[in-house]
């Protein structure tokens, strides 16, 4: 018997890419901002019009950039490690051998490189005292997944049928029963 693994979609991600030149942008935005209008006597109102404003900002200032994660890419590979094998494929298809072998030889070293900052980052995430982030490394070092649950996704009539299933018995009474 022969089981089949599910495939996986790419997830695409979007993130905003900072920089110092940004966040001296967002700081001017914010010393010329007016804080006075947000003047409220209910506190959640004013934190969310805060918050909302905030946000704002943060969206028409801050660039975004979209990726595609897809589920067989390692968590270790750098954008210096894709651009040496994308080198190294148009020197193979150009028929350059030897600038092939070069760009194999620097692919090797790069993945070892990399490999190597990527195992400090997790232990750096493990010692730190944050029983979340060690849970996440360890689930990372693993690869494990847990499983998602679709209760979030059930709808009233299933509910409602469930909730019939299991009410049923509250209808007979086993009182009368004789016992074994």
């Amino acid at each position: 018997m022969m089981l089949l693994q599910g495939t996986k979609k790419p997830i695409k991600t979007t993130y905003h890419e900072w920089s110092d030149e940004v966040t001296e942008t967002l700081r001017g935005c914010f010393e010329s901002t007016d804080w006075g209008v947000f003047q409220d006597d209910d506190t959640n109102n004013r934190v969310t019009a805060v918050s909302q404003y905030i946000n704002f900002c943060v969206e028409s200032i801050v660039p975004t950039k979209t990726r595609w994660v897809f589920p067989n890419s390692k968590p270790w590979l750098s954008k210096d490690l894709k651009v040496l094998m994308k080198q190294k494929h148009v020197a193979y298809h150009n028929k350059d051998y030897e600038t092939a072998r070069t760009r194999q030889r620097e692919i090797k070293r790069e993945i070892k490189r990399c490999k190597y900052q990527y195992g400090k980052k997790l232990e750096r995430k493990f010692q730190c005292n944050d029983s979340r982030a060690a849970w996440k490394v360890m689930s990372t070092i693993t690869g494990l997944e847990l499983k998602k649950s679709d209760t979030a996704h059930a709808t009233m009539d299933f509910i409602n049928e469930l909730n019939q299933f299991y009410c049923r018995f509250d209808e007979i009474d086993f009182s009368s029963c004789n016992s074994i």
